[in-house]
């Protein structure tokens, strides 16, 4: 590509030209081997569960399937605009295949009984925006299902009046969350919302629900099956005798109820975090003891230089900042650590791993060849 040829300002048809195809690149976010568990017991508890995400809808519907959101023994229903004709009415699409059904909003509740439905924010707006056109007037927009706002915004359009009844929702902008979320709670005043979000997309929804989660643990495959902290490890002979964790990790859970799959899960949780916790403070003690190594040869050439100027007393202030430097490079690795294992480090609960204090700058100091306290030069 030459610069003359300006392809910032030249059309995708220009830039997609002439290439040779180098190959692809696949990219997996593993779902967290506890959500199926979790949403089976809020399904069995008679809780509805929605999803509310950015993804493609396919991949969103895929991962639905997979934690069970949405059920695999009922068909599918997209909710589908002809973008050629937007002109035309909206319908569903069932299972990507030709076959169409009519939208009619009053029929939602009654078909999701039946089928999974799903949208994308998109099809959403333009569908609601359809129905708003062919309404004889604004006030037959909501006289099937009034939504009157409880903060004096104004009332949802009719169709998102029954996006609760709907299990994926695809695409959706940071608003498009919120309106969500709100039309749950207009339809129904003693609905109380739930939302749990690990982004800063989510905000909206997390302050517009009742109450918000916002999932902050978690880091590349942590949660899953591929988390490295469940591999085994010599570290590990005394096991706690509560729970066998390889027949924990292969027990058949879709045949337990749900509360005894999160007792299990729970127990599995208590054990990992066991495990984590030994393998933390085994590497922490040898992270201190490489990281005060690498300090020898520059506190060597720091105290040479304050020896040779008889600044003794200096040597206090040194060992001070020597120990400071350790305290915080202990911290950033507990953090690096445990976020790489999907934890947040809690010095109160997990401990620093930080040995010797001052008694380890000593060492340090003697390794050294330098003066220790009370060997002061007159």
């Amino acid at each position: 590509v030459r610069a003359e040829d300006a392809p910032a300002s030249q059309p995708r048809q220009w830039v997609e030209s002439g290439l040779s195809f180098g190959g692809f690149i696949a990219f997996e976010c593993k779902i967290r081997s506890d959500s199926g568990i979790v949403v089976r017991s809020l399904l069995q508890a008679d809780h509805k569960v929605m999803m509310l995400t950015g993804d493609s809808l396919l991949t969103s519907l895929h991962v639905a399937q997979e934690v069970g959101i949405v059920s695999s023994a009922k068909p599918s229903l997209i909710l589908t605009v002809d973008k050629n004709a937007p002109e035309s009415p909206p319908y569903w699409q069932v299972n990507q295949e030709p076959t169409h059904l009519p939208l009619e909003v009053d029929t939602i509740p009654t078909l999701s009984q039946h089928y999974n439905l799903l949208t994308t924010e998109d099809s959403l707006i333009a569908a609601s925006k359809f129905i708003d056109r062919t309404a004889s007037t604004q006030s037959a927009v909501h006289s099937s299902h009034p939504i009157h706002s409880k903060t004096g915004v104004s009332p949802l359009p009719r169709l998102w009046g029954v996006t609760p009844f709907m299990q994926v929702l695809a695409r959706m902008s940071p608003h498009g969350k919120t309106c969500v979320i709100r039309a749950i709670q207009e339809r129904d005043r003693d609905s109380h919302v739930v939302m749990c979000g690990d982004g800063g997309n989510d905000v909206g929804a997390l302050k517009q629900a009742d109450v918000g989660l916002a999932l902050l643990a978690g880091h590349a495959n942590s949660n899953t099956g591929d988390d490295v902290s469940k591999r085994p490890t010599p570290l590990l002979e005394n096991k706690s005798p509560s729970i066998d964790p390889n027949a924990a990790n292969n027990a058949d859970t879709s045949t337990m109820s749900a509360e005894d799959a999160l007792n299990l899960q729970e127990k599995k949780l208590k054990f990992r975090s066991e495990e984590l916790n030994k393998l933390r403070a085994a590497h922490m003690k040898e992270f201190q003891a490489r990281f005060t190594r690498e300090q020898q040869a520059i506190l060597q050439e720091e105290m040479r230089k304050l020896t040779e100027k008889g600044e003794y007393m200096a040597i206090f202030n040194l060992m001070k900042d020597q120990t400071g430097k350790i305290k915080q490079a202990m911290q950033m690795e507990n953090m690096r650590f445990m976020a790489l294992h999907g934890q947040v480090w809690d010095a109160k609960k997990d401990g620093d791993g930080l040995e010797g204090g001052l008694s380890s700058m000593e060492k340090l100091l003697e390794a050294s060849g330098g003066v220790g306290p009370g060997e002061g030069g007159a």
